[in-house]
């Protein structure tokens, strides 16, 4: 979401890691959606599923309790490549 600046100019809003971890614990949620949770806290459903992108290759680092459900997403991640890669090679 951008804000609007002095001048007419608008700048693009930031999240720290606590936000985001609150954000992606809400989503994991039973019954939450990506979409839900990005209206309640007034942002784009791109940010959050960027955010899941960055948490599954281990280029975002949350803080608190949600460190475990950061493992099961890289787990999550390195199983589809694996899984992928078995695909491929069925087929060649």
């Amino acid at each position: 979401m951008r804000q609007d600046e002095p001048g007419g100019r608008t700048r693009q809003r930031s999240y720290n890691r606590a936000c985001k971890t609150r954000v992606l614990r809400e989503c994991a949620q039973p019954g939450a959606t990506v979409s839900s949770a990005a209206h309640a806290h007034g942002m784009n459903t791109n940010n959050i599923y960027r955010w899941r992108r960055q948490v599954a290759r281990g280029e975002l680092k949350l803080v608190g309790a949600a460190a475990r459900v950061q493992q099961l997403a890289s787990q999550a991640a390195d199983l589809y490549k694996a899984a992928l890669q078995m695909c491929l090679y069925r087929f060649t």
